[in-house]
């Protein structure tokens, strides 16, 4: 497959992705709008009245502790697929709701309400835990305390969605609407006359009220990561002249240990939200730790210390979507070099140097693509990138005079991560990523006069070639880096503006 059927390719990929996502998206937004015009039950009034036993509803609380809102938003999509009739919290209209059984009466009176669930979370080194509490809506009280555990969060996630009815059906079986008809206005009085509503009560629900169905959350202006793993590097030529393997065009391979690190930062999330709030900065820089490369020179072979290092910087417009998705647009400038060091040493024949029998390489590019994070069991990260580069000249690297002076070529690169969350704020990560770089050596212009090897040692002047130089000639090459990563990223909470 030639590099441009590939890029083509990668291109109709990743057209049909956007489509795809935004189709979703797009068919998501109709029904939660549709949703949303239509409240399930209304609060107060004449309509509390007529509420049966049948039609009664469960609130779901805020629930407390780690990955809160995450494991809400799981127990509320189990119950709604379960036909549960569930009233969003938010409907108390101001009513106190702790740890005194009355006030949630008087709400379950008004509303309608046969059951409360509250939960909160735990981590330990054991696992997660989400204990539950289900309370009567008859007398406020709790009837019953299950737990739900498991060794992580995407199989915490998992026991929800299979044995939450199961360990439910028992305790909202013995739930029931409270005595009477709708609470009347001076009862309502009366609570708040009672100081059940200050500020001050110890009872008031101090919880996070639960979002409005389809909002998002605020947006994170922050996320680090840091990784250690290794990088393997393979470079190889085609149609290269003569005999590659001695003293000529050398195919190279290394592996090493690397590291790197990553930023993302979006200044408008601190105060702002909207667009603004998704527009970034990003930084991520990349190196190997203690390669080597043995090469065959003339003399002998030499143990050359070989480092691989990558600095990326530009931007990132993120695109949350109410699915869990969110894409991200990516633009910027980098540079990534693979130098072996002593090789290009001068010499009395070569005052410039000595090309060596590896030609080093620093590209410098211009980024861009598209990255889309998803959940599939655990939350995934993936992203096709265009790389536009120049290659450097400098005595040695590979479009210097004496290898190839004429190269061109294009780069591509690609990365999947998956995460395992520990905290709200905090995940492990393990991730592997693909650069890929064809390059046209354009050497044609010397092929006529090129050393029966190909090799581009020569001595000034005994050429036919107009710069009197002897030229590495080849068809051109692929130069490709495969590196897998463990590490962890950080990212810090959004706040409400």
């Amino acid at each position: 497959m030639s590099l441009r059927t590939l890029i083509r390719c990668l291109l109709v990929v990743g057209m049909l992705l956007s489509h795809a996502v935004l189709g979703w998206a797009e068919v998501e937004e109709v029904i939660l709008t549709e949703e949303d015009e239509s409240p399930p039950k209304p609060a107060g009034g004449s309509g509390a009245a007529t509420v049966s036993e049948a039609d009664a509803g469960v609130m779901v609380r805020p629930f407390e502790g780690a990955k809160s809102q995450k494991l809400h938003e799981t127990v509320v999509s189990t119950l709604e697929s379960a036909g549960v009739i569930l009233i969003p919290a938010g409907f108390e209209d101001g009513a106190a709701l702790g740890e005194d059984p009355k006030p949630y009466v008087h709400v379950a009176r008004k509303v309608g309400i046969k059951a409360y669930i509250h939960g909160s979370t735990t981590m330990s080194k054991k696992g997660w835990t989400l204990q539950l509490r289900v309370r009567n809506g008859k007398d406020g009280q709790i009837v019953a305390e299950p737990k739900l555990r498991a060794g992580w969060l995407p199989g915490l996630l998992k026991k929800i969605d299979k044995d939450l009815m199961r360990v439910l059906e028992e305790p909202l079986s013995k739930t029931s609407l409270p005595e009477g008809g709708p609470p009347a206005d001076d009862e309502a009085v009366t609570l708040e006359a009672e100081g059940s509503l200050s500020d001050d009560d110890p009872n008031r629900d101090t919880a996070p009220r639960s979002r409005p169905k389809g909002s998002l959350p605020p947006a994170s202006p922050l996320d680090a990561n840091l990784a250690v793993g290794a990088i393997w590097r393979s470079l190889r030529y085609n149609k290269a002249v003569g005999d590659v393997y001695e003293h000529g065009l050398q195919p190279h391979r290394i592996g090493a240990p690397a590291v790197q690190v990553g930023v993302h930062w979006y200044p408008g999330a601190h105060v702002l939200d909207g667009m603004l709030a998704h527009i970034g900065l990003g930084f991520s820089y990349y190196r190997s730790i203690g390669g080597s490369t043995v090469v065959n020179a003339p003399g002998g072979a030499s143990d050359l210390e070989t480092t691989f290092s990558e600095l990326n910087i530009g931007f990132r417009g993120r695109i949350p979507l109410h699915s869990g998705v969110e894409l991200g647009l990516n633009g910027g400038w980098g540079t990534q070099s693979m130098v072996m060091e002593g090789d290009n040493e001068t010499t009395p024949t070569q005052p410039d140097g000595d090309p060596g029998v590896v030609p080093d390489v620093e590209y410098t590019y211009y980024r861009f693509g598209p990255d889309v994070r998803f959940e599939l069991g655990i939350p995934l990260s993936a992203g096709v990138f265009v790389r536009t580069i120049s290659l450097s000249t400098d005595d040695g690297y590979f479009a210097e005079e004496r290898w190839f002076p004429n190269a061109a070529g294009i780069g591509l690169d690609a990365v999947l991560t998956g995460e395992i969350e520990l905290t709200d704020s905090l995940a492990l990560t393990i991730g592997g990523e693909a650069r890929y770089y064809g390059i046209d050596a354009n050497s044609g212009a010397y092929e006529d006069n090129a050393q029966p090897n190909g090799n581009p040692y020569a001595t000034p002047g005994v050429s036919e070639n107009t710069d009197g130089l002897l030229h590495a000639v080849a068809g051109g090459a692929s130069d490709i880096y495969l590196g897998g990563f463990l590490g962890a990223r950080y990212e810090l909470a959004g706040v409400d503006p």
